[in-house]
Parts: structure tokens; C-alpha cells; sequence
């Protein structure tokens, strides 16, 4: 078996932000992208070769489609008895849709370890470990977590991200 592969730390924001950036599930917007940087023509040639379609492209759909899925299984997760406990069923429903959406094994926190983690949080960082909460809040939860001491998220950052990240 292949050993799952970590996501980067903070999936649950990284998630919620790209989905927010994407009109929260409008998918990409062409309109947001930079333009691309001029390219020198050649000579034209008597007949131009086929345009192939670039995998990062195709990638990227993929991992947008996975992501809206992913925030849905999120706001249908059962409700913890505190934001810790909605954290971590948020963020394992997330997982698990990427994983079955993207077809790859991805790391998934170990809930005691997950949950001993968060209490140790602030409440403002509870509430925005939550992705639904993060999605609604990016501003505040992009402070709320860069005010954690480093020791703090350091190993929250271990326990999402799992082993092979250490």
C-alpha cells in the first residue's frame, strides 16, 4: 500500500480560501488570473501544429471540482460537541472527498491527538480551525491563527499533516 501522502498544514484554510477566491464554488475565474507574459512568435508555419492541452490545466480543474466537492462534505459533517470536535469532522469529511475525488491517499489527523491539539488553541483559533468558519472569516481566521505561538502551531501543523512531514 502507498503511504498517504500529507497536504500541506493547513488544508482546511488553504480549502476554504481557494474555494472563497473562486466565488465559493464558481470554479476559476479567467477573469482573476493574471495575463500571461508575452511569448516571441516564430515564423508562422504552413501549417501550425495541434495546441495539446497542458496538464496543469486539467490538474487544476480536477483539483478545483475536488475542492467544491470537498466544501460541501464539510458544511454536511456532523456537528462535534465543540469546534474542535466540528473541526475534525469537517476536515476528515474534506479529506476523504479529496482522496475519492483526486483518486490519491492523503494523510488524516488521529482525532485525540487532532482534538488535544485545538483545546490548547485560543477560542478565536477554535472557531476558525472549523472550514466553515474559515471559509466565512478568512481575514479574521488568517489572524486568529497567525497570532498562535509557533511552538502551538508547529504541532498542530505535525498532526494534520501527519508523520512524513516532521
Amino acid at each position: 500500500m502507498v503511504a498517504a501522502r500529507p497536504l500541506p498544514v493547513m488544508l482546511v484554510f488553504a480549502l476554504s480560501t481557494s474555494l472563497a477566491a473562486c466565488g465559493a464554488r464558481g470554479g476559476d475565474d479567467p477573469a482573476a488570473r493574471p495575463a500571461p507574459a508575452p511569448v516571441a512568435t516564430p515564423e508562422p508555419l504552413e501549417e501550425p501544429p495541434p495546441v495539446p492541452v497542458a496538464p496543469d490545466v486539467e490538474d487544476q480543474r480536477r483539483t478545483n471540482e475536488a475542492l467544491s466537492v470537498a466544501a460541501t462534505a464539510a458544511e454536511n459533517a456532523d456537528r462535534g460537541g465543540d469546534d474542535c470536535e466540528s473541526a475534525h469532522n469537517q476536515l476528515i469529511a474534506m479529506l476523504r472527498t479529496v482522496e475519492q475525488e483526486l483518486g490519491e491517499d492523503v494523510h488524516k489527523p488521529e482525532r485525540t491527538e487532532f482534538l488535544a491539539v485545538c483545546r490548547e488553541m485560543p477560542a478565536d483559533a477554535r472557531r476558525c480551525i472549523v472550514p466553515t468558519t474559515a471559509m466565512e472569516n478568512q481575514d479574521a481566521c488568517s489572524a486568529a491563527l497567525e497570532a498562535l505561538p509557533d511552538d502551538l502551531r508547529q504541532r498542530f501543523q505535525s498532526v494534520v499533516n501527519g508523520p512524513l512531514s516532521d
